[in-house]
């Protein structure tokens, strides 16, 4: 199963603020990107979300999202259109991918601490290539398996 939580963002709300869906989406979807996998041939394998992850050039996804891929290409939610130029590393394990790209957008901005069950999120993506898409939820359980946290979620997303 893939680590959804590359796909999407989740946002901790402010417990004293109700969850404000399109602020949240406005100011994070310039750090989301559609990733769109190339073969040998130019011809389209399928398409991913990522985040600008750390720096403004190092993108975050999931794995099988490049997967088999020759060629990857970026792009921002302004419609700039890059590509990657370099694959930092990989986690097969975890079903995750770090990558470099010629063009860059704003990092992430991470909650500072993590989210509690019950707490609201969004997921925030481009699933499919349906671009800007976002759906709420919360966390409905938080789960430790072989060492890692996962949590589980309400909010609807699409492979």
């Amino acid at each position: 199963m893939p680590l959804w939580i590359i796909a999407f963002i989740i946002v901790n709300a402010t417990q004293s603020l109700a969850l404000d869906v399109k602020s949240i989406f406005e100011t994070t979807r310039p750090s989301v990107v559609l990733i769109m996998a190339y073969d040998e041939n130019a011809q389209l394998l399928g398409m991913g979300s990522g985040f600008f992850f750390g720096d403004s050039e190092t993108i975050a996804t999931n794995l099988h999202v490049i997967q088999n891929a020759a060629q990857l290409a970026v792009k921002l939610s302004n419609g700039e259109t890059g590509w990657v130029d370099t694959v930092l590393g990989v986690d097969t394990e975890h079903d995750l991918a770090l990558l470099h790209s010629n063009v860059s957008g704003p990092p992430i901005r991470t909650a500072g601490r993590l989210p509690d069950v019950g707490e609201d999120i969004l997921a925030i993506g481009n699933p499919s290539g349906l671009e800007g898409t976002v759906s709420t939820g919360i966390i409905s359980g938080i789960r430790t398996e072989d060492g890692s946290q996962y949590f589980q979620i309400t909010a609807p997303i699409s492979p």
